[in-house]
């Protein structure tokens, strides 16, 4: 069923709007004419805020060459179980429903690498890669506690101890099992989502499992919508290694 989106950017080409178990999501068809099949789903999604035009840079190419870019709202869930559930049903849907590849290329940008990585440690199978843009992956701080402990719908003590259980960064197992490579781009004054905490901190834990992971570190910058993250050569090149 198709959904209203209340912004819609323009990026030149087809979008499908879905209803997902009322969440909604979108299909961006590729532009390059050839049958669907490889697909970077972004997270998070919101019906009237993301992606929006700042991403056309990165959604126009990979368009281009031949990825479907897809998303669904799953609100502030923060990777909890709920939203992990709604994205196992908007991933049946694009690869039953539309044909998209049954390995979804993941792109990640801030909190939605908790809802990413979540997922993809129950799903090793269902994922090709995964990049990040200044990716929260590691919920250890404490000032995401309350946060994590609301959007879960529990006390923080009972939050706090299945907090191992809903931490990327030590999820990672499965994922460097399943052979899926990982890059992420970073900026090294990030203070809302430390670097040295989350995508470092994942490197070398993914390295030690012996997965395929890189970071470019960017200097000087925060957690910010700047040229360096959303107009990135090395996370497009990525993508298309994966293709």
């Amino acid at each position: 069923m198709t959904r209203p989106f209340t912004e819609t950017p323009d990026f030149g080409t087809t979008r499908i709007n879905l209803d997902i178990g009322g969440h909604g999501g979108f299909i961006l068809q590729p532009t390059d004419g050839g049958d669907p099949g490889p697909w970077a789903w972004y997270a998070p999604s919101f019906v009237d805020r993301l992606p929006k035009p700042r991403h056309v840079w990165t959604i126009s190419r990979l368009l281009a060459a031949g990825f479907s870019v897809c998303g669904v709202d799953v609100g502030e869930s923060w990777g909890n179980p709920y939203g992990r559930g709604i994205f196992t049903n908007f991933h049946d849907a694009c690869v039953s429903e539309f044909g998209l590849a049954s390995k979804a290329c993941l792109w990640c940008q801030s909190r939605g690498g908790l809802m990413h990585y979540n997922w993809a440690a129950e799903h090793p199978d269902l994922v090709k890669c995964i990049a990040g843009v200044y990716p929260l992956v590691n919920a250890n701080a404490s000032k995401f506690v309350p946060r994590l402990s609301e959007a879960y719908g529990m006390p923080e003590p009972a939050f706090v101890s299945i907090l191992a259980d809903n931490n990327p960064v030590q999820r990672l197992a499965p994922l460097a099992e399943a052979g899926v490579p990982i890059f992420h781009v970073h900026g090294e004054a990030d203070e809302v989502v430390p670097l040295e905490q989350n995508s470092a901190e994942l490197a070398r834990r993914y390295e030690a499992l012996g997965g395929s992971v890189g970071v470019l570190r960017v200097p000087g910058k925060g957690h910010e919508e700047v040229r360096e993250f959303f107009e990135c050569p090395e996370l497009v090149e990525f993508f298309l290694q994966q293709k």
